[in-house]
């Protein structure tokens, strides 16, 4: 009797684990919106990166303090 209960319930479990799986796959998640961030170009060199990465400096963008201040 004892033998039969383990091997139900080690089938559930094999059954629950291969649907949990199938079910990733099918459903890749979604990146957060927070995830995403724009990417800007550097005025001065060209390089792409991060909005929260760049420096503004009269309405364009720049990727680094120096960049910024040989503009001027």
């Amino acid at each position: 009797m004892a033998k039969i209960l383990f091997l139900a319930i080690a089938a559930w479990l094999i059954v629950t684990i291969i649907k949990r799986y199938q079910s990733s796959i099918n459903n890749p998640p979604k990146p957060k919106q927070a995830d995403i961030e724009d990417m800007i170009r550097c005025a001065k060199c060209g390089v792409h990166l991060p909005k929260s990465d760049s420096i503004m400096v009269d309405q364009q963008y720049y990727c680094c303090e120096a960049h910024s201040k040989a503009v001027k």
